[in-house]
């Protein structure tokens, strides 16, 4: 007797392009999904994932830091922290809700961190059993450059990675 298992996964993204509008020295500033951004922390865009997977998921993050030319904005790393304005910083954070996913350290602290590069995944969550459930993953991304820096535009690609632990 064999029993068949259909196998799935689910994920969405609410929105493929977000901006800080210009950064400056003189304060912190969040993307937002108008690519106007924010003087107040707010959220950038939001993940749901699911599956059924007996063993849960994995969402992984790569990507370089905020980068204008040759310029690089400073990732935060792998420590979780708010930045001072002006401190040259780039990082995000997470919160979860339904389902049965949570957020991996050190991106589920109250600050924001940011340990990835171009060649380096990050874990930003996951889940241990999947049942079907979506859970929703509230993404929130900060931005200052120090006085050293011109104000102005900077941008990154980021990739968002989903495995299923069937």
């Amino acid at each position: 007797c064999a029993k068949i298992f259909s196998q799935s996964i689910s994920f969405d993204i609410s929105d493929s392009s977000i901006g800080f509008g210009n950064l400056n020295s003189s304060g912190l500033r969040y993307a937002t999904g108008d690519g106007v951004g924010s003087a107040s922390e707010i959220e950038s865009y939001n993940i749901k994932v699911s599956t059924n997977a007996p063993y849960g998921y994995g969402v992984y993050l790569r990507g370089d830091t905020l980068k204008s030319g040759a310029v690089s904005i400073n990732a935060i790393g792998g420590t979780n922290m708010t930045p001072s304005p002006g401190s040259n910083a780039f990082g995000l954070r997470a919160v979860a809700t339904g389902g049965v996913g949570v957020v991996s350290s050190p991106y589920s602290g109250a600050g924001f961190a940011y340990d990835s590069d171009a060649s380096t995944d990050s874990a930003l969550a996951g889940a241990t059993s999947g049942d079907g459930s979506i859970t929703t993953y509230s993404v929130r991304t900060v931005a200052t450059i120090d006085s050293l820096l011109n104000p102005g535009d900077y941008s990154t690609n980021l990739t968002y990675i989903v495995t299923a632990n069937f």
